[in-house]
């Protein structure tokens, strides 16, 4: 295994969700091809479907035709590769992989990705666990990077020395966010029909004793007015587990910063290695609730109902009102706080 120099630059392309498969692939080509100019030599992509590696590949030999793409499956189901071999779409028994993500076929009418893969390609490798867990280690240890699997495979390909890249300006894709902070929570999770769903499953798997949640471990600290809770649970069946710490330290306002400030860590049941760390600040917290007021009126309020109430107009009264609208239809809403300023709106 080669242990690699630490490295050169770290680029943050920006993240986007559109409506053709290839159009988020295409942009972050350009955005790379910008910020790394034209003359990169090799370039690795993850590959599953192939709709990342088709339209990145496409945009890259455009920019720079002389690049190098290689296109990085799991040895686990490499589903894409043996379609290639078999010049048509197949499907390949799926294995369980540190790199899940990556895991899945390539669909048996495949008309897109797979003559695109094989027209722009230049190589493929396989990537073992072996190599996937090196090189999430090597990227948490020596840049702080938190990698899941899937998006640290070109780096394990890099180390255990897949491909020849000696004297060559390299470009791998570490693809995902493993840190989401409280505005991009904010944009993805809201409280709505599929979170009250999932917080009914969880109400459920622990009535069935199928959740681990042990006692919540508390910090007092009062010379700063503060304190610190730390909460985890684990739900059998689940692909993560997760760990909550939630503080309070009430003077934070008089310094411009938030009086509960709160994240969670996402851990890999399977692997223990940490996969998202969510700094959403009590946002999350705030969902939850509202969810679980939604799972409450779902059994206890009454079917067919035309006023809803809700006592207290700040956060927690919208997200109760936003879950409830998730169970009930209702024509009116009566708001009740103590402060006047709610009122007048």
């Amino acid at each position: 295994m080669t242990q690699l120099p630490k490295l050169h630059d770290v680029y943050r392309t920006h993240a986007r969700i559109k409506p053709l498969i290839f159009e988020t692939p295409l942009l972050t080509s350009v955005e790379l091809a910008d910020k790394t100019g034209a003359h990169t030599d090799v370039l690795l992509v993850q590959l599953s479907g192939g709709g990342l590696l088709a339209g990145m590949a496409m945009a890259a030999k455009s920019i720079n035709p002389g690049i190098h793409i290689v296109g990085v499956s799991l040895e686990q189901s490499p589903a894409m590769l043996e379609s290639l071999k078999a010049g048509t779409p197949i499907q390949v028994e799926e294995k369980d992989s540190i790199a899940d993500s990556l895991l899945g076929g390539i669909g048996l009418d495949n008309r897109y990705t797979l003559p695109m893969v094989e027209k722009y390609v230049d190589e493929h490798v396989l990537v073992s666990e072996e190599g996937i867990k090196d090189a999430m280690f090597y990227l948490f240890e020596k840049h702080r990077l938190i990698a899941e699997g899937a998006a640290a495979v070109g780096v394990g390909v890099l180390m255990h020395r897949k491909i020849d890249v000696k004297d060559k300006k390299v470009v791998t894709l570490l693809s995902g966010s493993s840190i989401l902070t409280e505005k991009e929570l904010r944009q993805a999770i809201c409280v709505d029909s599929e979170a009250v769903a999932a917080i009914e499953a969880g109400f459920s798997a622990l009535a069935e004793d199928k959740a681990t949640m042990p006692p919540i471990m508390h910090i007092e600290v009062p010379e700063h007015q503060g304190d610190v809770d730390i909460k985890a649970a684990y739900v059998q069946g689940l692909d993560h587990l997760a760990v909550k710490v939630g503080a309070g330290f009430f003077n934070n306002h008089k310094i411009g910063l938030p009086n509960s400030p709160a994240m969670m860590v996402a851990i890999s049941a399977r692997t223990g290695f940490v996969e998202a760390v969510l700094l959403d600040n009590a946002y999350l917290t705030d969902v939850r609730t509202g969810a679980a007021g939604a799972v409450a009126a779902k059994y206890l309020a009454p079917e067919d109902i035309k006023i809803a109430g809700v006592v207290g107009a700040g956060a927690q009264g919208r997200y109760q009102i936003e879950g409830l609208r998730c169970v009930r239809k209702f024509d009116q809403l009566l708001a009740f706080d103590l402060d006047r300023r709610f009122g007048s709106h």
